[in-house]
């Protein structure tokens, strides 16, 4: 039986990432390509997958042995 995080994963996470790539994608392949809406999307695409694996750490940190509490904390100041 999949683990809850799994099965968000791969109903929901993957599905919503795979759009974003897909847009990163749809602006590169402009002709010109637009530098400034690159770098846009790509800064959102790394904050999104960023807050994606903060959700996988949520669903961690409540099965987390005690002695990796430091970096479950560490990990909480930049995200």
């Amino acid at each position: 039986m999949p683990s809850v995080a799994l099965t968000e994963w791969t109903s929901d996470r993957m599905f919503r990432l795979a759009q974003v790539d897909a847009q990163c994608a749809a602006v590169l392949a402009l002709i010109p390509p637009n530098p400034v809406l690159l770098d846009e999307s790509l800064r959102g695409y790394a904050m999104l997958l960023s807050a994606h694996f903060q959700g996988h750490a949520s669903h961690f940190d409540a099965r987390r042995p005690p002695e990796l509490a430091d970096v479950m904390r560490w990990t909480r100041k930049f995200s």
